[in-house]
């Protein structure tokens, strides 16, 4: 496999603003290298489509286009799609100039641009159109979710194949989701790529209304498939657990004097935030807690009726612009299916200069044996959420207008040999039971039960040491 330039940038693009570039690079490859005609290198969709491009210097060397149909009964038909009404995305005229090609770059570029569009346009369902010698590419897309559909007539007598990625159900959808996210994120470690937010695009270009937020913020990744009873004692042991290795992260940072705002997004069953409300640091500070779960709001108020707690997403809080000196989120990312857009809202209601505080477990710091290792990687493989979403978050906040301003990594390790916790710098000892326990939540999953039950019974017939970090990033809202 050949490797890119170690310069490239990848980047969306609107055709208004580099629409020349755009058709510049499709008429050298399609009409120069493979013979296409001048009508083949634009589309009547063009000015409304999305486009990726990847750029090497200032010069584009790959793009593709994404175009949209909301209720667009005449292109259903068209296409012969099972359609009557919701969208339908069209992937279309992928151009890379020849010294890029086997690189996997256009990989990269696709598996991007339906990862975004899952994350945050979810269609129903999504086309490509092969034509010419492009036909014999139906294998290859495949490896996107891609399935042959039909067959259609084409410009000039021509014949056009349909390949279909269906995402009309919750399932269909997931299953196409977490095969490109797994390939976006192979190839993108192998080329060093980062895909741009898509978000952040949408919103400078004034397109937010292609964001189905209704349809974003009646999701709950995290209790959907869980029950509260059995998770609640976990949340618990988890909140003291996490309350003792951040006391002196929480003391490192200096907070807005009060009176002040502290606004805690994915608060659960709220005893983190009771327990930070408690403290001296936040004294003079009025404490508010937002959750999706009903029933978790439901608990916090209560057990703690003198604090606010609003259900809410994290998406759209409904909440004021710039009303809060502090948002706080532990254990919330990995549950994000679009953490950009959650991102986007915590800089709204964040005051200029305000502090975004940020506490989760990173997967990929994992270190152990490859029984539970593995167990780890097949959550990875079936979970919407990410896990290991602290190793992007900087690159991402950095889009959504945060600066970095602390950065912390505590390690816990299952190597003591006391029933309570030990808290040292940068690490916490627990003993095996309390360390196992942290993964307890994937015992919930049907799915993992066969790796699960492996994992379990080589931890507790070894004597095998295994741990994980949990990190803490603390930003400022600067634009």
């Amino acid at each position: 496999m050949k490797t890119p330039s170690p310069g490239l940038v990848i980047r969306w693009m609107s055709f208004a603003e580099d629409g020349e570039r755009i058709v510049s690079l499709r008429r050298q490859v399609f009409v120069e290298e493979q013979g296409y005609g001048e009508d083949f290198i634009r589309t009547p969709y063009d000015e409304q489509g999305l486009h990726l491009g990847a750029f090497d210097g200032d010069q584009l060397v790959s793009v593709v286009s994404l175009f949209i149909f909301d209720d667009d009964p005449e292109v259903f038909a068209r296409y012969n799609v099972p359609l009557k009404s919701g969208r339908l995305l069209q992937y279309a005229k992928r151009a890379e100039l020849a010294p890029f090609r086997g690189t996997r770059l256009a990989d990269f570029m696709v598996a991007s641009l339906a990862r975004a569009a899952f994350e945050v346009l979810r269609p129903r369902y999504s086309v490509i159109l092969l034509q010419g010698e492009h036909t014999q590419l139906q294998k290859h897309y495949g490896k996107f979710g891609a399935e042959y559909h039909s067959k259609i007539p084409g410009p000039d007598g021509t014949e056009l194949v349909v390949l279909l990625v269906p995402s009309h159900t919750p399932d269909i959808a997931r299953g196409a989701y977490l095969k490109l996210r797994k390939m976006q994120e192979v190839v993108g470690a192998h080329l060093g790529l980062r895909a741009p937010s898509l978000v952040k695009f949408l919103e400078r270009t004034g397109r937010m209304n292609l964001i189905p937020m209704a349809a974003l913020t009646a999701e709950n990744l995290y209790t959907a498939p869980l029950s509260l009873r059995d998770e609640l004692p976990r949340l618990s042991a988890q909140t003291r657990l996490l309350f003792g290795e951040q006391k002196p992260r929480i003391a490192a940072v200096e907070f807005p004097p009060p009176p002040a705002r502290f606004l805690d997004v994915g608060c659960g069953p709220g005893v983190y935030l009771s327990m930070l409300m408690r403290g001296s640091k936040l004294q003079g500070y009025e404490g508010v807690g937002l959750d999706a779960s009903k029933e978790m709001v439901t608990y916090a108020r209560l057990n703690r009726p003198d604090l606010t707690w609003l259900q809410a997403s994290v998406y759209d809080t409904k909440l004021p612009d710039q009303h809060f000196d502090v948002v706080h989120a532990n254990f919330l990312f990995i549950h994000l299916v679009s953490p950009q857009l959650a991102l986007r809202e915590i800089n709204r209601v964040l005051r200029p200069g305000g502090i975004f505080y940020v506490v989760d477990v990173n997967d990929s710091t994992f270190d152990g044996p490859p029984e539970i290792a593995q167990l780890i990687s097949a959550h990875h493989e079936l979970y919407d959420g990410d896990r290991s979403v602290m190793s992007s978050l900087p690159h991402l906040a950095a889009e959504h207008g945060f600066s970095p301003m602390l950065n912390f990594s505590t390690r816990v390790r299952n190597t003591s040999t006391s029933p309570e916790p030990v808290f040292l710098k940068d690490e916490v000892l627990l003993d095996r039971i309390k360390m196992w326990g942290l993964f307890s939540f994937l015992a919930q999953r049907e799915e993992l039960a066969r790796y699960l039950k492996s994992a379990m019974e080589y931890y507790y017939s070894s004597s095998c040491e295994m741990s994980i970090c949990v990190e803490t990033q603390v930003y400022r809202k600067t634009s």
